[in-house]
């Protein structure tokens, strides 16, 4: 297990963020202000090589100032806060305020972004948000039990004859938000993720595993258990060997179901749907999925973490996208949820946002087979650990191309028997779901760049490789 240790606290308290941002909304002279504070303390140790390579702590602060100007938003950012640096914040505001939007300034000691137009007021007071997950052990951030906990891994990886490779993180983080319409939103929070990749090469023959888990307690992370899985997958099944191209029923592990789903929630964006720019254009209300596949996004869930606003400060509400095969629900952020005339959901981006809203926090609901069970259900198949270089080819039917790694094996007559060569495949993603046949009855948590995914293992008939 990772096992933190309690240290004192490195992040403001709520007072001292919310003074810090009073102070900097007051020497604003827009006509509304919006200023955020973000803070975090991260703590990585990577290793690979049979060895610990990489100990890194990192703390990072950015105060942030998004200033209306006659309906335009200016940001500003300064990682100082001192009181000269958030007045010259202030002051740099207003002075690319007055640069006409072709000749704005490039460079400069801090980033800013402009929009020509503010869709809709600043946010007021909202509701309340679902509850911070915190926990004290993980914000402890402390190298010496990553580093014990890695060099267990690195002694069962150099018993078993295998190079073993990865990283251990935990995270503590804080982002306050307030405005001059008066809403003020606060969160502080802990994650904590590890991955480990084996290999063995022998003959000229290279084999691998991978494993991946995320949480928002560091001590929920089992990296034992990862590492015998990773070891397993790393040897078993023989050399590779290849079948041929076609359509087969597939086995996706958490890590694979994870990696469809990334490009699966781009289309529940509410603006993108008004603006005709998704595949769930014009088929909201309509079941488009396997009854057997109910998606939603819940950032409050008991093995979810994230912050529970959006970059508004709005409350993320926790939202049904797909009810028994069904498109149930999208998300929004506050303006396109004033065009369409409904209630914000919580998902989208800070001041200004030309881009809407996006799911963060997935979950897909479990089902009644276990993993052996959907193997054993499968004639003649594939099973897949995770797939990767992932890349869009056909936005309108979510049609997508990549590869299988880290352990595809092929399942004959319910029971797996040998390991195939890396395969390519390209499919698309709504008739993939469309044919789901099995869902597994273990969620695992899979973290993906600025999403967490909480998901099942699934059975697909029908998935199309290529070569």
């Amino acid at each position: 297990m990772i096992a933190p240790r309690a240290t004192p606290d490195p992040l403001p308290s709520r007072d001292e963020a919310d003074e810090l941002l009073e102070r900097t909304l007051r020497v604003s002279r827009a006509d509304g202000a919006e200023a955020s504070l973000a803070a975090g303390v991260s703590v990585l140790t990577a290793f690979g090589a049979g060895e610990l390579r990489h100990l890194i702590r990192e703390e990072s602060r950015m105060l942030s100032l998004a200033a209306v100007f006659d309906r335009r938003v200016v940001r500003v950012s300064t990682s100082a806060t001192g009181t000269d640096a958030i007045r010259a914040l202030a002051r740099r505001a207003e002075a690319i305020a007055r640069v006409p939007q072709r000749s704005r300034p490039q460079g400069g000691p801090t980033s800013s972004h402009m929009e020509p137009d503010l869709d809709i007021d600043l946010a007021g007071p909202a509701g309340p948000a679902a509850e911070s997950k915190f926990d004290p052990a993980t914000a402890a951030n402390h190298h010496a039990a990553q580093a014990q906990d890695v060099a267990g891994v690195l002694s069962l990886a150099g018993m078993r004859g295998l190079e073993a490779a990865g990283y251990v993180l935990s995270d503590v983080s804080m982002l306050a938000i307030r405005n001059t319409a008066g809403l003020s939103a606060f969160h502080r929070g802990t994650e904590a993720e590890a991955a480990i990749t084996m290999r063995k090469r022998a003959a000229g023959v290279e084999t691998s595993g991978y494993g991946t888990a995320a949480a928002w307690r560091a001590g929920e992370i089992a990296l034992e258990e990862i590492a015998a899985s990773v070891a397993n997958k790393a040897l078993w099944g023989g050399p590779p060997r290849p079948v041929p191209p076609g359509s087969w029923t597939v086995v996706l592990e958490p890590l694979a179901v994870a990696e469809l789903l990334f490009f699966l929630a781009e289309g529940f964006n509410a603006r993108s749907v008004q603006e005709e720019d998704s595949f769930l254009t014009g088929k909201v209300g309509q079941s488009l999925f396997s009854p057997l596949l109910t998606l939603a996004d819940d950032v409050s869930h008991p093995l979810q973490r994230g912050i529970p606003f959006d970059g508004e400060g709005w409350p993320r509400s926790a939202v049904t996208l797909v009810d028994r095969g069904r498109v149930a629900a999208l998300v929004s952020d506050r303006a396109t949820a004033a065009r369409m005339g409904t209630v914000p959901t919580g998902h989208g981006f800070a001041i200004p946002n030309p881009e809407g809203a996006m799911p963060l926090n997935l979950v897909v609901q479990t089902g009644p087979h276990t993993n052996e069970s959907l193997v054993a259900g499968c004639e003649r198949g594939i099973l897949v650990t995770r797939f990767w270089y992932c890349r869009p080819v056909d936005p309108g039917t979510l049609t997508v191309t990549g590869l299988t790694r880290d352990g595809t094996f092929l399942i004959e007559e319910g029971r797996v028997t040998g390991r195939l060569a890396d395969l390519r495949w390209n499919q698309s993603l709504l008739e993939a779901f469309a044919r789901l046949d099995a869902v597994g009855d273990r969620p695992a948590v899979v973290p993906m760049e600025g999403m967490t995914c909480v998901t099942p293992a699934l059975r697909i008939p029908g998935f199309r490789f290529v070569s």
